[in-house]
């Protein structure tokens, strides 16, 4: 009779033993799982800003002085980024507004430029022209109640093969000093 109750204490015991076992290796299967989520989150949050720390920045500039009768003005677009831009198309366009818009809406004549690389530091330069003002519109610059508006966009990708896009706009004041308007870069 004494050793039914060593067998039935023994088949107890082991029992215990089998569950505990399931039980802590479900608990490392979840712990696995949740760690690996995590991770997977982290290298994806590192990735990315190691994009947008990295990437290619184009700048567009423009002089900030001209004469009034100028027929055209010099745009310099820079990459202050990390790594080379390449072009895939810009255009630009000057237009005679009433008042400087929010958002400039004004569509560029757009130029192929898939063939230009700009390192990072690098430089390229375009002339804005200017069209040809009447007496009277020259007056109505002059005297504050309309203005040049001159606007850039350029799209182009950079090393990680991202697309971005770079829309920059200025206005001319009365004295021909041009003032930026607007500066947006986004992922397209």
């Amino acid at each position: 009779m004494s050793g039914d109750i060593l067998v039935g204490a023994a088949k107890h015991a082991r029992d215990w033993v089998d569950y505990a076992g399931i039980v802590l290796t479900g608990i490392g299967v979840i712990v696995v799982g949740l760690y690996t989520y995590y991770t997977k989150k982290q290298n994806k949050l590192t990735e990315e800003a190691m994009v947008v720390s990295n990437r290619a920045w184009i700048v567009p500039q423009i002089d900030s002085i001209t004469p009034l009768d100028a027929r055209s003005v010099v745009m310099r677009i820079e990459n202050t980024g990390r790594i080379p831009a390449i072009l895939q198309r810009d255009g630009q366009c000057v237009a005679l507004v009433s008042a400087i818009p929010e958002v400039v809406n004004i569509a560029p004549e757009e130029y192929d430029t898939s063939a230009l690389v700009i390192v990072p530091s690098g430089d390229a330069r375009s002339l804005i022209k200017i069209p040809v003002l009447t007496a009277g519109e020259s007056a109505e610059i002059q005297a504050g109640n309309k203005f040049l508006l001159a606007s850039y966009h350029v799209f182009y990708t950079d090393a990680f093969k991202r697309k971005w896009e770079t829309k920059a706009s200025w206005w001319r004041g009365p004295n021909g000093t041009w003032y930026a308007a607007h500066k947006l870069s986004k992922l397209t």
